[in-house]
């Protein structure tokens, strides 16, 4: 009883019986604190880094990728069209129109 006495009238009570001690406590607290802050700095960065490259992709690359897909549409029909004038070259009696030539009997 006399040293709970002792104890109460002039230690400090917490520092004495703490199971982890108050440097530690303020450390780990120091280090929470500095991994939330640091996850959400990542965080923000993230979510401009999605919104410039997705506002990138539909402002730039999504109308090159539409007009490259035209060209290439355009590209196949001009061949289309070429080979259908060389057939129609290959038949005697037939002009490049593909109507019959006058004068030209069947």
């Amino acid at each position: 009883m006399v040293e709970i006495k002792e104890l109460a009238e002039g230690a400090n009570v917490d520092s004495d019986f703490d199971v982890i001690p108050s440097s530690t406590r303020t450390r780990v607290s120091n280090f929470t604190s500095n991994i939330i802050s640091s996850t959400q700095a990542l965080y923000n960065i993230s979510g401009k880094l999605a919104w410039f490259l997705s506002t990138t992709a539909l402002l730039v690359v999504f109308p090159l990728a539409l007009e490259s897909d035209k060209e290439q549409v355009m590209i196949q029909y001009e061949k289309e069209q070429q080979m259908m004038q060389q057939q129609a070259s290959a038949i005697p009696g037939i002009s490049p129109s593909g109507l019959p030539m006058p004068g030209v009997s069947n």
